[in-house]
């Protein structure tokens, strides 16, 4: 993993200390088990240093490429988020909690990569889809047209008619 994730944090001074990323194209390519392929994202990283743990808060923003699940089309979906993770220290190493990771005494330093990747990927919406521009979908207009001609007229199946007089409401 890159080396430029890795936060080395003994000898820092008690207190807040800042940290900038670029998460790009080379760092969503070291891994290959999970949807993000490509992007380009800012990270800011405030680590608060006091005497027994660790305290990380993370802002990120930018986009991450995705295939829009209306028309099927490639596009940069912007996305954004925070998350705070607490690193405690302990005999081994364990995530205690989502939010919670255990370092052993000795270690020097605190990987982030997997969380940074990990918090990317849950701020990708379920439905990717083109953003509206001034109520006007971006998605490509021939694709969304050839859907709505391949969309059945009319039920031809009668089984279905009967779920037409379902009562929701009681």
């Amino acid at each position: 993993m890159k080396k430029d994730f890795k936060i080395p944090f003994r000898g820092l001074a008690l207190g807040k200390h800042l940290y900038d990323f670029e998460i790009n194209n080379s760092f969503f390519e070291e891994f290959d088990f999970f949807e993000i392929q490509k992007g380009n994202v800012q990270l800011q990283l405030e680590l608060d240093k006091s005497e027994r743990m660790l305290i990380l808060n993370f802002t990120f923003y930018g986009f991450v490429g995705a295939t829009c699940d209306r028309c099927g089309e490639d596009f940069d979906l912007p996305i954004e988020g925070t998350q705070q993770v607490f690193v405690k220290f302990g005999h081994g190493y364990e995530a205690a909690a989502d939010d919670v990771i255990i370092l052993p005494e000795n270690e020097y330093e605190v990987d982030i990569n997997q969380m940074v990747y990990e918090m990317i990927g849950l701020a990708i919406p379920i439905r990717k889809v083109h953003s509206e521009n001034e109520n006007k979908s971006q998605c490509n207009t021939a694709t969304i047209k050839l859907i709505e001609e391949l969309q059945p007229k009319e039920n031809n199946n009668p089984s279905w008619n009967k779920l037409l007089n379902i009562d929701f409401e009681n």
